[in-house]
Formats: C-alpha cells, sequence, structure tokens
C-alpha cells in the first residue's frame, strides 16, 4: 500500500495515477475539501499526528509519498511515519532547493525539488524506483547509485524476510526490487522474503552498497 500526505495538485495526480495502476492507496490531507468529488480513498487530518497515520495504516505500508508545499511539514511527517513504520521507502517533494538534505536528514529515501516533478511522475518513482531516469535527478541532489547484487546460495540473509534482515538498518542502503527468475518484484516490503539466487536492486551511496556487498555474502 502506498500512502500520500498532501492532496495538492501533485499529490491529487500521483494518488490518481497509483489508483489506475493497480495499487492501493489512500491520501491524507488536513483540508476535507480537497477530497470533494474526488474518488480516492483517504484520511481527513494531520498527517504530521501518529493516530491520523495509523488511521491510514501506514504500520503495513511500504511506500510513503510526502508532497505538501511545506518543507518543515514534510519533515516532520517523515519522522512520524518512519517512528511507526522504520521499513518505508519515502519519496518527498522538496520546496525549496536547500531544504532537500534537511529531508533527506529526516529520513526519506528519494527528495525531489519541487521544479522537477510533477505528481504523475512522482507516482511513476514508487512505482519504479529503480529507473534510470529517476535516479539520474536525485544524482543532482545527493550521491546515489544504483546496481544489483546476488544473493548468493548459504547468504546469512537468504530465506529471511527483508524486516529481519535489517538491511536498511545496518547498510543504509534499500531494496527497491528483486529479481526473481524471470519476475521483477516491485516495491518489496519488511514482509517480502529473501531467497538464494535472488538478484537485489539496490539503491543508496556507494559506502552504503559496499556494505550490503558485505553483508549478503
Amino acid at each position: 500500500m502506498i500512502i500520500v500526505c498532501g492532496f495538492g495538485t501533485v499529490g491529487k495526480k500521483a494518488a490518481e495515477f497509483l489508483t489506475l495502476s493497480g495499487r492501493e492507496t489512500v491520501a491524507v490531507d488536513v483540508n476535507e475539501k480537497m477530497f470533494e468529488n474526488q474518488d480516492v480513498k483517504h484520511i481527513i487530518g494531520d498527517a504530521k499526528k501518529e493516530e491520523v497515520l495509523k488511521k491510514a495504516d501506514v504500520e503495513k505500508a511500504s511506500t510513503l509519498i510526502v508532497c505538501t508545499d511545506s518543507d518543515e511539514t514534510n519533515a516532520f511527517i517523515i519522522l512520524s511515519a518512519l517512528d511507526l513504520n522504520p521499513d518505508l521507502t519515502v519519496l518527498a517533494r522538496a520546496e525549496k532547493l536547500e531544504s532537500v538534505e534537511k529531508l533527506y536528514k529526516a529520513g526519506a529515501d528519494y527528495v525531489i525539488p519541487r521544479t522537477a516533478i510533477g505528481g504523475r511522475m512522482i507516482a511513476k518513482h514508487a512505482l519504479s524506483p529503480y529507473a534510470a531516469e529517476f535516479v539520474s535527478r536525485i544524482a543532482l541532489a545527493k550521491d546515489i547509485e544504483i546496481t544489483d547484487l546476488l544473493l548468493p546460495p548459504g547468504s546469512k540473509i537468504a530465506n529471511k524476510k527483508i524486516g529481519e534482515s535489517d538491511i536498511r538498518k545496518k547498510s543504509g542502503a534499500t531494496i527497491v526490487a528483486i529479481k526473481r527468475n524471470s519476475e521483477f518484484l516491485q516495491n518489496p516490503n519488511k514482509d517480502t522474503m529473501l531467497k538464494e539466487n535472488d538478484t537485489l536492486i539496490v539503491i543508496g551511496s556507494a559506502g552504503q552498497i559496499k556494505m550490503l556487498s558485505e553483508m549478503i555474502k
């Protein structure tokens, strides 16, 4: 499930595209008027508050898109959401270029300046976070690399769920997809099982990827 916080122009387009793509999506906004004539599952409330995020089932979500028009609000939402679900993949829009690094520090996995993104594009990123176009954009803001790592037979994290492996906590890198035989598993969550001979599509800094590479040996 994907949660969209902020139902302005970007949030509406993102939720619309995600819904059309068949992904379970819930939108959150403090202004109930934003949902008038909108056919989307939604929660009316302040997403900075834990009780509102819980109503949106943040603890079961795989991805959080934060796109209010306030960078301070976005950062607070990220902190609150990750406190409830540390395994979330977080995409955030930055109103100001100087806020990009602050949102990364708050815990966002991907931050895109307002001038570089629309709602449909951020939704595509949520569905296919390993896309080259996306990586080229976020690389402007932070040293990010994307690569694939083979999970070899006998690996310590093989036959474990992603949440049990502590990959993000120990390495800082994020698994954004898994190639298993001829199938691509997009947006794996904490309950996704890692299997021997999986190819992990991972994103992170060079140091984070190197640490993950050591972990899976």
